[in-house]
């Protein structure tokens, strides 16, 4: 298994779905939304999710790099 390849996806991934909060946050911004109360909602939920995603492409690339290899 090649974690680097791993980890790499998921920060692709963090990295979509970091321009997805911020186009949410534009349209919050420019008052596009008329439900503001909902997308701040969502927005919140998308970082739960950007953030678990970061965290396991570092988890990964950290095992790539052999932080992990010792543990039991």
């Amino acid at each position: 298994m090649n974690y680097k390849e791993w980890s790499d996806e998921y920060f692709t991934d963090a990295e979509n779905l970091k321009k997805t909060i911020r186009k949410y946050e534009a349209m919050l911004a420019n008052g596009d939304s008329k439900n503001q109360e909902k997308l701040n909602s969502l927005i919140f939920s998308y970082r739960n999710i950007y953030y678990d995603v970061l965290n396991t492409g570092k988890l990964l690339l950290d095992r790539a790099n052999g932080v992990f290899n010792d543990a039991a």
